[in-house]
């Protein structure tokens, strides 16, 4: 009814997930951040350990993967 009305409301978290898949996802093709011009990815590295340096650098989460495995690990000891 109103095209040129319509826009699309994200939020913080909304953008770090699709910005989590696309860095983790296309590790290899990924060339850095404009916000960190001095820093590369290492090609070299998994889809694992680009998400622990992401959450550690850039989300303010340096433990956040720590505290996930050690969750799953609990679930998974009490199957």
């Amino acid at each position: 009814r109103y095209p040129d009305r319509v826009h699309f409301v994200l939020g913080n978290r909304d953008i770090n997930k699709m910005r989590l898949w696309q860095e983790t996802m296309h590790a290899a093709t990924h060339n850095g951040v404009w916000w960190r011009p001095d820093w590369k990815p290492d090609p070299a590295w998994s889809p694992s350990r680009r998400l622990q340096w992401i959450l550690a650098n850039t989300m303010g989460s340096p433990k956040a993967f720590e505290h996930r495995r050690q969750e799953l690990q609990r679930a998974d000891e009490l199957r």
